[in-house]
């Protein structure tokens, strides 16, 4: 029977430079700009920026049209890593279905400031099934994404207008400082399942750029074990 997901949870990103910058740092969360037009009033599109990391657990054998959107570099953790860490598969919302209506309701009702923290504990896991990305009709559905979001706290706002990461404002910088201090996700040798090159060129470049950024960190197995995982775009495309 074919395999419907992965029991690894994918990060894609468009560079070997970001993945590096990954390995080297572990995940930091970032403000990420979200639509909510699945519950919105007519033909609005709000928008708010919520802290996230992404993440999909689509088979390698079914990521190629993943890749194109996303990127040819990437990482692969275990699943148990994300249990670990409170990631959750989001809620995707067929606009005007009995669902979105029911949540829309409840947004529209919000009352107080302690009450609409908690909608949007809520809307910062929601997706619409479909919609607009970079200008093309877009199936989010397909992207089975798996996300963080950090505990809401005085100090880490669970949301903020859109305009204050368009603007890089000094709010939008101070809360994005607090991610990198407060929520930064931790990377450990045994939680890589697969390192993720574009090329069969850049394995060796990767394995030696990952000796030079860790090579005081790993140990001399811990760094077998890593260079292990390196596999390339050409790779999948021929052997998944």
């Amino acid at each position: 029977m074919a395999t419907i997901s992965s029991d690894t949870l994918f990060h894609f990103t468009s560079s070997l430079e970001n993945l590096l910058n990954i390995i080297e740092n572990d995940f930091i969360p970032s403000y990420t700009i979200e639509t909510i037009s699945h519950i919105s009033k007519g033909d609005s599109e709000p928008a708010f920026a919520f802290p996230m990391l992404c993440f999909c657990d689509i088979p390698l054998s079914q990521i190629h049209n993943h890749l194109e959107i996303y990127g040819n570099y990437g990482i692969g953790l275990r699943k148990e890593w994300g249990a670990k860490n409170n990631l959750n598969p989001i809620l995707y919302l067929r606009k005007n279905s009995n669902l979105s209506s029911s949540i829309k309701k409840i947004v529209e009702g919000t009352d107080g400031n302690k009450l609409e923290d908690e909608i949007f504990d809520v809307l910062r896991y929601l997706k619409p099934y479909k919609g607009s990305l970079d200008g093309k009709s877009h199936k989010f559905y397909d992207e089975r994404e798996w996300r963080y979001s950090p505990v809401r706290s005085s100090e880490t706002p669970i949301v903020m207008e859109s305009k204050h990461v368009k603007n890089e404002t000094d709010f939008f910088n101070k809360a994005s400082n607090i991610l990198k201090e407060n929520h930064t996700l931790k990377i450990n040798p045994d939680d890589i399942k697969y390192l993720i090159v574009s090329s069969e060129d850049e394995i060796h470049e990767i394995i030696e750029s990952i000796s030079e950024i860790k090579g005081d960190e790993y140990t001399s197995n811990q760094m077998k074990l890593v260079n292990s995982k390196v596999i390339s775009i050409d790779q999948i495309k021929a052997d998944f």
